[in-house]
């Protein structure tokens, strides 16, 4: 019988674990308590393991997320509370982007924890609803070209736009200057696109654009070698990724970050619940106003 205590974060550092019966009740914790993924920013120890290999743990935490549908869904065999309860939904959402905004802060310095921010970034896309978050997260990648590039270059942002068209527009609409920017860079390596975009004027033409990307003759992205992908731990977490001041020192403290913007009040009182149960540890409880 699986373990009904088993937290999704513990299924973070078991990559490509086997044991399938550890599935469900870890995506159930996280739709009960989504909070917990902020204590790979707010807990040293947790952190520090986190990002000392964020390549390979970051990689498997995208697939974790990516499979979210699989257990919330409305297609889903498993039909989890998330997908019943709208309220619970907007939390959950709010939840994951307050986590990828906070995350997005943070900088890759190699190819394949860059790739693994990318595969994070795109799964909570995917999941959020089309509204002000999506809009957050599309002007967030806006100052991130890097991540947002590989996005589009390799066609995942352009093959889900045309399944999803009013989420895309959430996504762009407010900064699409910004994204045709850094598509037309994708463009002009290129040389040969098709379409003949020589300037983007309008959000209907940078869907065009992303959309056509890439084409066949559009230059492969870097990829990480099989080696890069899923590197061994390693003790110093800057070999990995730039973390300047340490995540759980500076997101709560004197510079908020733009998770506080898109969290809502339902979400900061269940946030400030878990400070009191303990669930997020590290002195949150001076941040949050409350007394644990």
């Amino acid at each position: 019988m699986a373990d009904a205590t088993v937290r999704f974060i513990e299924l973070i550092f078991e990559p490509n674990i086997k044991n399938a019966l550890k599935y469900k009740p870890a995506y159930r914790s996280l739709a009960k308590n989504s909070h917990q993924l902020f204590t790979l920013l707010l807990q040293k120890d947790v952190s520090t393991e986190f990002f000392s290999a964020f390549a390979l743990y970051g990689t498997w935490l995208a697939t974790l997320l990516s499979d979210i549908p699989k257990y919330f869904g409305q297609e889903s065999e498993h039909q989890l509370q998330l997908a019943k309860d709208d309220i619970s939904r907007q939390l959950f959402e709010e939840m994951l982007g307050a986590f990828l905004l906070s995350l997005l802060q943070l900088a890759p310095v190699d190819i394949a924890s860059e790739e693994a921010l990318a595969g994070i970034t795109m799964a909570v896309i995917k999941v959020s609803r089309p509204g002000g978050l999506l809009q957050l997260i599309g002007a967030e990648l806006g100052d991130k070209p890097r991540v947002l590039t590989r996005l589009i270059a390799d066609g995942r942002i352009g093959t889900w736009s045309q399944e999803e068209l009013a989420s895309f527009k959430s996504l762009t609409s407010n900064c699409w200057r910004t994204w045709a920017t850094e598509a037309m860079h994708i463009v002009d390596l290129c040389g040969s696109h098709p379409g003949g975009f020589r300037w983007i004027d309008t959000w209907e033409t940078l869907k065009h654009l992303v959309e056509s990307i890439p084409c066949k003759s559009c230059p492969p992205i870097s990829t990480p070698r099989i080696d890069e992908a899923i590197p061994a731990p390693r003790a110093n977490p800057r070999a990995i990724i730039n973390t300047g001041r340490r995540a759980f020192d500076n997101l709560l403290g004197e510079h908020l970050g733009p998770w506080k913007i898109v969290i809502s009040a339902l979400a900061l009182k269940n946030f400030r619940e878990a400070v009191v149960d303990g669930t997020c540890e590290y002195h949150l409880g001076d941040q949050l106003g409350v007394q644990s």
